[in-house]
Order: C-alpha cells, then sequence, then structure tokens
C-alpha cells in the first residue's frame, strides 16, 4: 500500500470504527475518479475490508461534498456492507437521513427497505417488519416496479419466518414472475424461498420440483453461488421425506459453504436436520454434537428457529438417560 493510501486508511479507520463525522478532504489521487471507479474499486477489494474501505470513504467523501443524496444513500449502504454488525445501523440510520433529504419517495423507500433487509440479516424481525411497513408508505406512491417487487419479496420472507406460508408463496410466485427476465440473483432468490415455503407447508414433492429447478437455474445463469442453498434445501426437504441418509449427506456438503459466507442462521438449520436425521435411525450418539452445535451458535447470535427449540428436548432426554444408565450402574 502506498503511502497515500496508508494515511487516507488511518484516517478512515478511526472515524469508521467510531462512528464520527467524516471530514471533506478526498487525497488528491482520487478526487477526479468517478463513482464507478470508486464502487469497482470496493468491490474489487471486498475480502480486504482494510484496503476496500479507502475507496468507501472517498465514495461516501465525494458524495457529500457534491451534496448529491442518491450517492451519498449509495455510500452509507456500501458502508453498512462492509462494517461489523456492531456499527452497521449507525450507517443504516445516515443512509435513511441522506434519503430523506432528497424528498424522493423511491430513495426514501429503498433506504428503509435496506435498513429492514439488515434487521432481518441479523435475525430481528419484528425490526424488520417495522422497516419494511414504512418503506412500502413511500414505494406506494412510486411507479419503481424493481422496488415494489424487491419489497414484496422480504415482506414475504418475514410471513415465511411467521408461518403464514400461503400467503408467503403467493408473493414469491409474483416475484419469480417479475424477476425471471430481469433480475437473475433476485430470481433465484425468490425460488429458493418458495422452496422453503412449500416444505414448511408440507407440500414435499413442490419443495423438490423447486429445488431441482433452482439448480438447474444456477446452471443456466452462471450463478453457482446459490448452488448451495438449494442443496441445504433439498437436505432438509429429504429428512421430511425420510430420506436421512440423503438427508445428512446434502446438508453436511453445504455447511463450509454457509460458514463461510456467515450464514449462521441456515448453518444452525443444517446442524438441527443433521442432528434429526440421526436421532431418527437412532444413533443419538451421533445426534448429540449436532444439537449442542445449535445450542452454541443460540448462545453465540441469539438465533433459533421456532421450530429447532425441540433440540433442547433431545438434548434433555439424552441427559436424563445418561444419569438413568449412571445410576443403574452405581446400583
Amino acid at each position: 500500500m502506498n503511502q497515500n493510501h496508508l494515511v487516507l486508511l488511518i484516517l478512515f479507520i478511526s472515524q469508521f470504527t467510531a462512528g464520527q463525522k467524516i471530514t471533506n478532504k478526498i487525497p488528491d489521487f482520487l478526487k477526479n475518479k468517478s463513482y464507478n471507479y470508486l464502487d469497482d474499486k470496493a468491490y474489487e477489494l471486498k475480502k480486504d475490508s482494510s484496503k476496500a474501505a479507502v475507496y468507501l470513504y472517498a465514495y461516501l467523501q465525494k458524495a457529500k461534498n457534491e451534496q448529491n443524496w442518491k450517492e451519498m444513500v449509495n455510500g452509507y449502504q456500501n458502508l453498512l456492507h462492509q462494517s461489523p454488525d456492531k456499527l452497521r445501523f449507525i450507517y443504516a440510520d445516515s443512509m435513511v437521513s441522506a434519503a430523506k433529504e432528497s424528498h424522493d419517495n423511491a430513495l426514501i423507500g429503498s433506504a428503509y427497505l435496506s435498513k429492514g433487509i439488515e434487521h432481518y440479516r441479523q435475525k430481528q424481525q419484528n425490526f424488520a417488519l417495522d422497516n419494511y411497513i414504512i418503506a412500502n408508505n413511500y414505494i406506494s406512491q412510486t411507479d419503481d416496479q424493481y422496488l415494489i417487487y424487491k419489497l414484496k419479496y422480504h415482506i414475504a420472507l418475514v410471513k415465511y419466518y411467521l408461518g403464514y406460508y400461503d400467503e408467503a408463496i403467493s408473493l414469491l410466485k409474483e416475484c419469480i414472475s417479475y424477476f425471471k427476465s430481469k433480475e437473475p440473483r433476485p430470481y433465484l432468490n425468490s425460488l429458493h424461498s418458495l422452496g422453503l415455503c412449500y416444505n414448511r407447508a408440507g407440500n414435499y414433492g413442490l419443495c423438490t420440483e423447486t429445488n431441482a429447478l433452482g439448480l438447474q437455474e444456477c446452471k443456466r445463469l452462471e450463478i453457482n453461488e446459490m448452488e448451495v442453498y438449494f442443496v441445504h434445501s433439498e437436505g432438509i426437504n429429504d429428512y421430511f421425506k425420510e430420506n436421512y441418509a440423503s438427508a445428512i449427506k446434502n446438508i453436511e456438503s453445504s455447511i463450509d459453504d454457509l460458514k463461510e459466507k456467515k450464514d449462521f442462521g441456515n448453518e444452525s438449520v443444517g446442524y438441527f436436520y443433521i442432528g434429526k436425521s440421526y436421532w431418527q435411525v437412532k444413533k443419538y450418539e451421533k445426534a448429540i454434537p449436532y444439537f449442542a452445535k445449535v445450542d452454541e451458535l443460540f448462545n453465540s447470535k441469539g438465533y433459533l428457529r421456532p421450530d429447532q427449540r425441540e433440540v433442547f428436548d433431545c438434548l434433555l432426554i439424552i441427559i436424563k438417560l445418561q444419569i438413568t444408565q449412571n445410576f443403574n450402574y452405581i446400583t
């Protein structure tokens, strides 16, 4: 890293971690760079946050200097995505504040939607829904079809979490129809979520069909990073179809990718259904470590899906059995 980059990085980190206001100076070597250039460089370096920070900072400061509210929103959103969880809502709130200055309904709605998505990512579903409702107040006043369907998709996820599967399925089918020819990644996300809804609604055949279509579409669209989610989904579906060996194999094959993506929610659900699969074939000693991993993630992340509470009943049964066996041995 050259000296200019180092000076800017030190300045950025001190303010990035403290959530302070940023000064209005951009170093000479970045002053005339376009937003596209700065965004591309930050994306290129996204796996090295210290290097990406230089371009993220310059992007935001350029927007501040120009009083460009749209790019300021983008700048805060980029910072949000590169920040640790404890700082993300600082940038989410700044993003909303900048959007409000624009008096642009689409931009304000989009900012609230992004803040809601971050709440959902951190498994704070009630706060997510609150922000989606506010977002809808603004987005419904626009004709921005992409935002309208993006919001529908995220409302569907909350409905899925709350157990309103038929309502979620209806919304997701609308999203699939809209995104299929326009937005490949949202299209695949919608397909994946539809499969999850079918599973929870007990339509295991439709879940398998949807997962198979999803894997096929991943290949067609060359979006390989989504394949793990369809494999993981089918592994869970295998459990409900009583194909326990396939369930274990499919879910196990997805865990490393989920850990790399820091997707602790799906990681936890994966451990749960691997454990349940071993439990169903009476291999209790193999089930215990997976249930323990669910408990570890609950303690470290505070995340436990309602259906996963069964894990504690299973662990309690094991403890009682061990106590009984030890007692019998002693007597």
